[in-house]
């Protein structure tokens, strides 16, 4: 069974042009800067940065090469368009 929905089973957005459902919250723009500093505060890359303090910080940090190439990717805008969504997997174990 899928569910769409975000408040009181509602969704936020609008329908895409194709009928399914839109993403749970409204999108937004934002600057490759802001991504990067949620990004450093992940637990893997936290761990990552202790266990390489000789790259973390650095031009070769994990999350400073990601969002180098998400800037170029993005034609050297600095900006990104992000829908923030969330899945909830259940699965039974047979």
């Amino acid at each position: 069974m899928r569910r769409d929905g975000d408040r009181d089973g509602i969704p936020s957005a609008p329908a895409a042009e194709d009928g399914r459902p839109g993403p749970f919250l409204f999108d937004r723009e934002v600057r490759v800067e802001e991504l990067e500093r949620g990004f450093g505060t992940a637990s893997s890359v936290i761990r990552y940065r202790e266990a390489n303090p000789e790259v973390a910080g650095g031009e070769e940090d994990v999350v400073v090469v990601a969002g180098r190439k998400l800037g170029e990717a993005v034609g050297g805008e600095g900006r990104v368009r992000v829908i923030p969504s969330t899945h909830l997997l259940l699965m039974r174990r047979t």
